[in-house]
């Protein structure tokens, strides 16, 4: 699941389907550290390769492959089709209502996070 974040940060990125680690650390609230762990084991599984910027050597991008572009799009194409069923015994209006009072819980949700972490460093 924590491999599923990464990998469709990169997908939600468009081609070339790349970020460096601490883009998908800022609006996932795990730290480049835990990013880079995860890129690691999606590496290790051939769904991402590591590429340096030609520009600036320190850069360091993770991009997904062809099979991590396979796997992930049939993972998210399940994953919604679940999301789906789930939902596909309320009527639109009720699907609407849940999707506004989720948008309005997010921003409350990543403030009490960041909070506890900064809480949590001091």
């Amino acid at each position: 699941m924590a491999s599923f974040d990464v990998s469709a940060a990169l997908r939600r990125s468009g081609p070339p389907f790349r970020k460096t680690s601490g883009q998908p650390a800022e609006s996932s609230l795990v730290t480049t550290g835990g990013i880079t762990l995860r890129v690691d084991r999606l590496e290790k599984a051939g769904l991402v390769v590591r590429v340096r910027d030609p520009e600036d050597r320190r850069v360091v991008y993770a991009c997904l492959t062809e099979e991590g572009l396979r796997v992930i799009d049939a993972t998210a194409a399940a994953h919604f089709g679940n999301e789906s069923r789930m939902l596909a015994g309320h009527s639109a209006d009720k699907r609407k209502q849940l999707a506004r009072l989720l948008q309005e819980l997010e921003p409350s949700i990543v403030t009490n996070e960041s909070a506890e972490l900064e809480e949590d460093s001091v």
